[in-house]
């Protein structure tokens, strides 16, 4: 059993560690509390990205619509994006019969592709990988430790300076 000097000494030493451990909660009730306030700005951003999807999504319903040969089609265009069905040349040719103007198609062109190159910048700050965020195939590995990075770069990556610029390229 220790002296009173001795407990003393005990207490002495258990002050930093008790110190040192409050620090390490406050750090992590820091990257709560920055989740509290970037929570609101990620939905509001989330459901801004949501909208453009839906409003890209209309558009291209609209503008097949005339030239895909059967609602089965357009399902399996629009269930599939990215898949063979995109890579069909006759599609493309009756699209380009459907934008005849001088610069039709190549505006189309270019508005897609500059759309397709802002979501591609996104994903690439997000960093996903195989249409998933990166840190998830590391958090069993880093746990706790890296959710908060990636909390921090998210935090910083979709800063509202960031968001709003990224916002303005797709609703152009």
């Amino acid at each position: 059993m220790a002296t009173g000097i001795g407990t003393a000494g005990l207490i002495l030493a258990a002050f930093p560690l008790v110190i040192s451990a409050l620090e390490h909660y406050e750090n992590g009730f820091q990257v709560i509390r920055e989740w509290v306030r970037l929570r609101g700005e990620f939905a509001a951003f989330l459901n801004a990205l949501i909208r453009q999807r839906i409003f890209f999504r209309q558009n291209i319903e609209e503008l097949l619509g005339p030239i895909v040969a059967t609602e089965y089609d357009m399902s399996i265009l629009l269930d599939r994006p990215g898949g063979k069905a995109w890579a069909d040349e006759t599609l493309n040719a009756k699209l380009r019969q459907r934008l005849p103007g001088k610069y039709e198609y190549e505006s189309y062109a270019t508005t897609v592709s500059y759309i397709k190159e802002t979501v591609h910048k996104l994903m690439d700050k997000l960093k996903i990988v195989e249409d998933r965020p990166l840190w998830i195939e590391h958090a069993s590995s880093s746990g706790r430790l890296k959710l908060e990075y990636e909390l921090k770069r998210i935090t910083y990556t979709l800063s509202r300076r960031r968001r709003d610029r990224l916002m303005g390229q797709l609703e152009r």
